[in-house]
């Protein structure tokens, strides 16, 4: 019989070949006025024409759901020397997006048009998380620049919303920046929290942060050559929550401490599974199973002749026997609390006020399933009010936290999640007022949000514009 990991092993290839025909399938479609309409209480998605389009389009949902990217989006005024930045059109763009994904009528917008065909140039088999980290590292250029420019004017300065530094411990004064991190998704590196030890507490001098950002983009690279076969591959999981605390410079040495702690439980918790083995085990036998069928030959199989020192013969093997058995059980028993005992320390070890300061709650995370082509890549995004929601092309539904977590698609394909993205959890940040879109970004949705409830209003059944952003 076919293993379930066989079986779906079976159906992902089965759908790479039926790849190559269901461009017509997966046609772009644009739909009528009447089912263009936002569903009241819904956010609204990002769609693409072409696959790039597609999963590039998803980054400005997650912009969306990032307060403090919002709000930093929201804030920015082009006048006077940002106006003439190099980057300020790019970014009076990404404000109209997200300015019309906050308020506006339409369930969807379509970004091709937005973007323009510069932006969307590549092979049609591009990983979707390089060309998206690229993106990402652009925007986040054009942020920095606009902060640096405006805090000339202002005399603030302000950290960039992605960036982080980065270095060896035992450099403190010599750090990289970053915008993002890539954590590896092997077979010793199935979780977020273990592919970052081991990209921050290796032999020495291991890595350190040292200055946190408000928002952690994690690149999930799927590493085919990290998995003895196909058929052992498991999703790569991320917690909902995740503390920086055990990467940062100020806590490295104990970190470092703790680190050493869980490998000697480890250590401890292997011999004693060893010692386990040996107690249960012997020459490929089931020791206890073994002691079992010898103390049920003594007692209902082996052969009495009525005499009182054959009765007293067995009754002596069987009480050594029981004995026996009795110590191995309660050795195994002792032996499976004391591992529990290790596993459990272990798993609290940072769970200790000290190390819980700098905490980040999941807020986004695309998906790939590995097929190439438009409706198959997706985002599940957490809003205000902490509800997830699902966004694949045009449709946009509400799922559980559960749904997020455990979302396996795209394993037998060398596919999967390939974007985490974590803001920096604040009570001050979430008692802060939204903030108002300029007036002239709140005018331009307005003037959008008309012209759509007039053409909803004729009962037309065509085509919507494309989304006008002069």
């Amino acid at each position: 019989m076919a293993s379930n990991e066989d079986t779906e092993l079976n159906r992902a290839l089965a759908a790479s070949m039926e790849a190559t025909f269901e461009s017509t399938v997966d046609a772009y479609e644009e739909l009528p006025p009447k089912e263009r309409a936002r569903v009241p209480g819904h956010p609204v998605a990002v769609r693409g024409r072409s696959w790039i389009a597609a999963f590039i389009g998803h980054i400005f949902e997650a912009f969306l759901a990032l307060p403090e990217v919002r709000r930093f989006v929201q804030s920015m005024r082009f006048e006077d020397a940002t106006a003439d930045m190099d980057q300020a059109a790019g970014l009076q763009t990404t404000q109209k997006i997200l300015a019309y994904l906050d308020g506006g009528n339409e369930a969807y917008i379509t970004v091709d048009e937005i973007l323009g065909e510069e932006a969307l140039r590549g092979p049609a088999t591009q990983d979707p998380g390089s060309r998206t980290v690229e993106l990402l590292r652009f925007i986040c250029e054009a942020f920095s620049a606009y902060e640096f420019i405006a805090g000339l004017s202002t005399g603030e300065t302000k950290n960039n919303l992605f960036g982080f530094t980065h270095g060896l411990v035992n450099q403190p004064d010599e750090t990289h920046p970053g915008t993002d991190l890539s954590v590896h998704h092997r077979h010793d590196s199935l979780d977020l929290v273990t592919a970052l030890e081991r990209e921050f507490t290796g032999p020495f001098p291991w890595k350190v942060l040292h200055v946190l950002p408000h928002v952690f983009a994690f690149h999930v690279v799927h590493d085919q050559d990290g998995f003895p076969a196909p058929a052992e591959k498991k999703s790569f999981r991320y917690p909902p929550v995740f503390y920086a605390d055990r990467y940062i410079f100020d806590n490295a040495w104990k970190t470092k401490e703790l680190a050493t702690k869980a490998v000697q439980n480890a250590e401890a918790a292997e011999a004693l599974k060893a010692r386990r083995k040996a107690l249960t085990e012997l020459n490929g036998r089931d020791t206890r199973k073994d002691l079992r069928a010898s103390l049920h030959y003594l007692s209902e199989v082996a052969p009495r002749d009525g005499t009182a020192d054959r009765k007293t013969e067995l009754e002596n093997a069987k009480a050594k026997l029981s004995k026996i058995l009795a110590k191995v059980e309660n050795d195994i028993d002792t032996i499976d609390s004391q591992i529990a005992g290790l596993q459990k320390e272990t798993s609290t070890l940072f769970d200790t006020p000290d190390m819980q300061q700098y905490r980040y709650d999941l807020r986004v995370v695309f998906f790939h399933d590995g097929l190439y082509t438009r409706t198959h890549v997706w985002s599940y995004v957490k809003d205000d009010g902490g509800k997830w929601w699902k966004f694949q092309d045009a449709s946009v539904t509400e799922v559980d936290e559960t749904t997020v977590l455990n979302d396996s698609a795209g394993l037998h394909m060398g596919a999967g999640p390939y974007m985490l993205f974590y803001g920096r959890a604040s009570d001050e940040a979430a008692s802060v007022p939204p903030a108002e879109w300029p007036a002239d970004i709140a005018r331009y949705v307005e003037a959008k949000n008309f012209a759509f409830e007039s053409e909803l209003k004729e009962g037309g059944e065509g085509v919507g514009e494309p989304m006008d952003l002069s």
